[in-house]
């Protein structure tokens, strides 16, 4: 009997052969092609582009203008023939302009950090999926096993039953825990597809089946102190962007004051005149000065707009600051919390498991163990490395949410798969 569980007793230790695969992913890898396709990144980069023109479009003089004045008169002694060519040019000293620069600049800088932004969202986003899809290809892996070790388990029941020393119930049992692990590797198959669909449109593949993840999973050895993560909150790439749209409304509402001050018009030109009758032409020098007068309109609703503007705009930065220090403590914490379950779970978990396992199966094998024992066993040993594989997916997806969430990388070892 021990020798015909010789098969059984392997798949402990092996998952079933496949067919040649395509070359491995690597989170590296994965999170490098995301960024070459992404369209959010590669629409707020052009948002980034086009806010750095309009900095420099905004640094720029008001173009001079050409007149040309052509005037005739008719009366005695003859008339007269006029001709005037000049360049006017607005001389602005109010400071309005150079504010509108200041405003410009701020909005591309808030452009600038958008782009970096987004790219480490979506830096989260392809290690949530990437981490997720390992998770479940592991949790088909153990369902699998498992159920073909019941499978063998069944056919020795079968035997014994035949042999009048197992009941009808036995069997019954086997088979049903058989349905159970194959029922399981089917939900984390569906799982694993869904998730493949969701990483592959992440990094422009076309066919999800063809992904191919390295089986490890980054968790970190131990979390920051609280107060280290929160110091680096300030320096948050959304929290900068909001600042600087503080410093472009407040530059805004500085230009909007200034436009109280007249703007002159200066002229200078060419003047050429001739009277009807005369034998020669006069010509020239001609200036002017021209300056609006802020009879009807004097700019005060227009400041007034711009200064409620700063105030929505230092509500909304303070906002996303104290936003992001509740996501840094809920997610240290939450890291902080799983890596201990991980840890309790671990110490139990090791390669002891596999050899009490086997043991089981060996005694099981061996007619020295029953078979509902047998099968609480085997259940027992499938939760709890279930609950290994959840664990270590949780840990991992929201440590790169925390990374997310402090601006920066949060580098971590990965975690060799196995089930």
């Amino acid at each position: 009997m021990q020798t015909a569980f010789v098969p059984l007793l392997l798949l402990l230790a092996q998952t079933p052969p496949g067919v040649a695969q395509p070359p491995a992913l690597t989170l590296a890898d994965a999170l490098a092609r995301a960024r070459l396709s992404n369209a959010e990144l590669v629409a707020a980069r052009a948002e980034g582009r086009a806010a750095a023109a309009a900095a420099r479009q905004a640094g720029t003089l008001p173009n001079p203008n050409l007149a040309l004045g052509r005037e005739r008169t008719s009366g005695a002694p003859g008339g007269t023939d006029q001709t005037t060519i000049q360049l006017e040019q607005a001389l602005e000293f109010s400071g309005a302009r150079s504010a509108d620069r200041a405003a410009a600049r701020a909005r591309a800088a808030s452009a600038e950090a958008d782009v970096i932004r987004v790219g480490q969202r979506l830096d989260a986003r392809v290690t949530r999926a990437f981490v997720r899809l390992v998770a479940a290809r592991r949790r088909v892996g153990l369902a699998e096993r498992l159920r073909a070790l019941t499978d063998s388990a069944s056919v020795i029941v079968g035997r014994r039953f035949d042999a009048g020393d197992a009941s009808g119930l036995d069997r019954r049992r086997v088979e049903l825990d058989a349905t159970r692990y194959a029922a399981a590797a089917l939900a984390a198959r569906f799982e694993a597809d869904s998730v493949a669909a969701e990483l592959g449109a992440l990094v422009g593949v076309d066919d999800p089946s063809r992904l191919q993840p390295v089986d490890s999973i980054p968790l970190p050895p131990v979390v920051p102190p609280l107060d280290s993560l929160l110091d680096r909150v300030d320096r948050r790439q959304d929290v900068q962007s909001r600042r600087h749209l503080v410093d472009a409304a407040s530059a805004d509402a500085t230009a909007r004051s200034r436009e109280r001050l007249p703007v002159p018009v200066v002229s200078a030109g060419f003047k050429s005149e001739s009277a009807a009758g005369s034998a020669g032409r006069a010509n020239g020098f001609v200036a002017g000065l021209s300056l609006p007068l802020a009879l009807w309109d004097r700019r005060g609703a227009a400041l007034a707009n711009r200064q409620a503007v700063v105030d929505l705009a230092r509500a909304d930065a303070e906002r996303v600051r104290r936003d992001a220090e509740i996501e840094v403590r809920r997610l240290a914490e939450g890291v902080r919390s799983l890596l201990a379950q991980r840890a309790l779970f671990g110490a139990r978990l090791g390669a002891e498991a596999d050899a009490a396992l086997q043991a089981v199966a060996v005694a099981f094998a061996e007619g020295e163990l029953p078979v509902v024992q047998w099968l609480d066993a085997v259940r027992s040993y499938h939760e709890a490395r279930s609950m290994l594989v959840h664990l270590e997916a949780e840990i991992a997806t929201r440590w790169a949410d925390l990374a997310a969430a402090v601006g920066g990388s949060l580098d971590a070892p990965p975690v060799e798969g196995g089930t």
